[in-house]
Parts: C-alpha cells; structure tokens; sequence
C-alpha cells in the first residue's frame, strides 16, 4: 500500500482487514464522516486509501444518515441579528402587556313581549 498522505493517516500501520479486504465498519464511518464534514473530498479518499468512487457512494448511503454532523458557528452579524430579534420580541411583548385591555362585558337582552 502507498504511504498515505500523514493528515489522513489514521494510525501508522493501516491495512484491509479480511481474506476479502474489507475495511473495519469504524474506518468506513471515519471516512464517510470527513467527507460530509469536507475534510476530504471523494476523490481524495479514492486515491488515499485505494478504494473505488462506488465503494465510497454505498458507504456514504449506509452511514451518513446514522451521523450528527456538528453545526456551523454563527457568524458575528448572525448573533447581532439574533439579539436584535429578541430585544425587538420582548419589548413587542411589554407593549401586549401595557395594553392589556380588560374583557369588555357582553349584555344580552333578550327580546320580552309586553
């Protein structure tokens, strides 16, 4: 086996597992995860560990759906926004509450022939 690049050498000794070589099931999540997180594309993972684009595509519909993929951090003027629709929905809320009406009572008369 080629020497992998040293970023995407998972330990120093690395090689398939099976009279079918096969990778273990942790591997193929490891590398479906650092695709969906663009820490390496397709291509890279095709040429680093000598496995066939449709290898890789069975592998992602098998295990990325079982993944959580962290969210992106929001950006400075998203957390801006952010503070500025919730100061906007509070004072939207003190203002409901300042001008709370009471319940205007309702009178019904009913029609009494005389």
């Amino acid at each position: 086996m080629e020497t992998l690049k040293k970023e995407y050498r998972v330990s120093d000794y690395f090689e398939r597992t099976d009279e079918n070589f096969s990778y273990e099931k942790s591997f193929r999540r490891w590398l479906v995860f650092e695709i969906e997180t663009k820490k390496m594309t397709i291509k890279e993972a095709t040429e680093n560990f000598n496995i066939s684009y449709s290898t890789v595509y069975k592998w992602r519909n098998k295990y990325a759906r079982e993944m959580v993929l962290p969210l992106q951090d929001m950006t400075a003027e998203e957390k801006q926004k952010m503070e500025l629709v919730q100061k906007q929905l509070k004072e939207a809320e003190k203002q409901l509450a300042d001008a709370s009406i009471p319940p205007t009572p309702i009178i019904f008369i009913k029609n009494i022939p005389i």
